[in-house]
């Protein structure tokens, strides 16, 4: 099931090699020196889904 805050990511995406779920409510802040490679990149639908999913959860207009 995939609600309204979160975005399904299909398995092959932006490298990913399982279907994954961005859930834009469990949004936190971390310093980036604790961030590793970077796997991949999200198509533009994609991420308009993920902005559509952020202005909903957090009620930006």
């Amino acid at each position: 099931r995939v609600y309204s805050f979160e975005v399904e990511i299909p398995a092959g995406t932006a490298n990913l090699t399982s279907r994954s779920k961005i859930m834009v409510n469990q949004t936190r802040a971390i310093d980036k020196v604790r961030l590793g490679q970077s796997l991949g990149r999200l198509p533009d639908a994609l991420m308009a889904e993920v902005n559509e999913a952020l202005k909903l959860h957090y009620d930006l207009n």
